[in-house]
């Protein structure tokens, strides 16, 4: 019932659990009336007799929950589960379970949901940005290992997962023209990894100077996850008309051509709260999004202002200004604009 359709029978099944555990918590935690948001009396189940069959029930049962819920809900059953999978995991050798998978597919599959309870929870941002970014770097070196072993198949969900390539400048590689290369990134990551960039709020300082942010750095606070994040996906060209593939998202492609970043997605960077992503933005969209993006209701100042200098000096390199802007906004450029990957 803990992960029924019917919101009425999940939130009795979660009356029901509390009280069923309540003798397993200190007598001074107890509460006369259940609020409903607090889960942690989940966290006594890692406690009692034969805690490892339970939690795997709760893991199996709870992961389908979390597709419902939101707001203080949603973050309780988020936190009970990781502590769940990494006692779980520690139980086993084997068959572990993949929380930054499943976290990455819930945002990307309810991104404003996850949005509005990271704004309200910061524990659950910095646990969303801590999980993510490193199941990012894993991909990233996976990658690696792939190409220098010539293995395509080093991912044993690669086969089943939907993913694109990218051509990422690993930030803890410099500003090299030489560390950039391509991998594949499964697109669920991708767009967990854009949904947290986007969501980092203007109040909450970010260093997204030229300074490399190493592997191991980028895992030390949420700062530095967002920073790393931002500095490999939300990349400025350096170079122009050389026929590469656009580094980070920009260039992010399924294996069909298509662009795996769409509009909408370019829209949620250029107005986001903090004004160095959203101006990052500006100058990283492709030049085809601009006219879009510009037409947005909340894009920062900064952001617009961006945008406005982009197009004219793309306008001023044109051999022919008034040909290059009609071409922006022809009915084969205005058609991508909210154009997404058809599965």
């Amino acid at each position: 019932d803990l992960s029924d359709r019917n919101p009425d029978r999940r939130l009795c099944a979660r009356r029901v659990l509390q009280e069923a555990t309540t003798s397993m918590r200190p007598q001074e935690d107890d509460l006369d009336i259940p609020d409903e948001n607090d889960l942690s009396w989940l966290l006594s189940l890692v406690h009692v007799k034969f805690a490892s069959g339970i939690v795997d029930v709760a893991i199996k049962h709870i992961s389908h929950s979390i597709a419902y819920e939101r707001g203080g809900v949603l973050r309780s059953l988020l936190m009970a589960l990781d502590s769940f999978i990494e006692f779980a995991n520690n139980e086993r050798s084997s068959d572990k379970h993949p929380f930054g998978d499943l976290l990455c597919e819930l945002l990307s599959l309810r991104p404003h949901v996850c949005c509005d309870a990271m704004d309200k929870f910061g524990d659950l941002r910095e646990l969303a940005l801590s999980v993510v970014t490193k199941v990012f770097q894993g991909c990233l070196n996976r990658a690696t290992e792939s190409h220098n072993n010539d293995d395509s198949d080093t991912d044993g969900n690669s086969s089943t997962k939907l993913h694109v390539s990218l051509a990422i400048r690993s930030p803890s590689s410099g500003d090299a023209a030489g560390a950039i290369e391509l991998v594949r990134v499964p697109y669920h990551v991708l767009r967990a990894c854009l949904v947290l960039v986007g969501n980092w709020s203007e109040q909450d300082s970010i260093d997204l100077s030229n300074m490399a942010i190493s592997d191991s750095a980028a895992l030390s606070n949420a700062n530095k996850a967002c920073a790393y994040l931002a500095q490999s996906l939300i990349v400025p060209p350096l170079l122009k008309g050389t026929g590469m593939q656009l580094p980070g998202a920009a260039g992010a492609v399924f294996a069909d051509g298509k662009r795996a970043v769409s509009v909408e997605q370019w829209v949620m960077l250029a107005k986001s709260r903090c004004n160095q992503i959203a101006k990052l933005a500006a100058l990283s969209a492709p030049d085809i999004f601009l006219p879009r993006l510009l037409l947005c209701c909340g894009i920062s100042s900064v952001s617009l202002q961006s945008m406005i200098d982009r197009l004219g000096e793309m306008g001023s390199a044109s051999p022919d200004l008034s040909k290059y802007y009609t071409q922006l906004l022809s009915p084969s450029a205005v058609s991508e604009w909210g154009s997404g990957h058809q599965s």
